[in-house]
């Protein structure tokens, strides 16, 4: 079945919050977990930050607004699993 979408496609798994969103929430440093930081005081412009746990969550992000995203994953050629395991290690591993 041609669905006009492109290949390769891509299935993203939807998981209970405590794998992914529920880290983002209760992160105890701003720089936790994160790719950008928006500005306040009227300004309208984005920060982005080099930290390298928020590349799974620029994936995650990603993959989600993708062309290549599918919704049934009987047509998928690629699964992906957002659990973001470098912020759990970020925020649960310091000294």
């Amino acid at each position: 079945v041609d669905d006009g979408l492109p290949r390769p496609r891509v299935y993203v798994y939807e998981l209970p919050p405590r794998f992914n969103l529920d880290l983002w929430t209760t992160k105890e440093l701003d720089r936790d977990c994160t790719l950008r930081a928006y500005s306040t005081g009227g300004q309208n412009s984005t920060t982005w930050h080099m930290h390298a746990h928020g590349m799974e969550i620029a994936l995650h992000e990603a993959l989600l607004a993708s062309p290549h995203r599918t919704a049934d994953a009987a047509d998928a050629d690629f699964f992906f699993v957002p659990v973001w395991g470098g912020c759990w290690l970020s925020r649960f591993s310091r000294p």
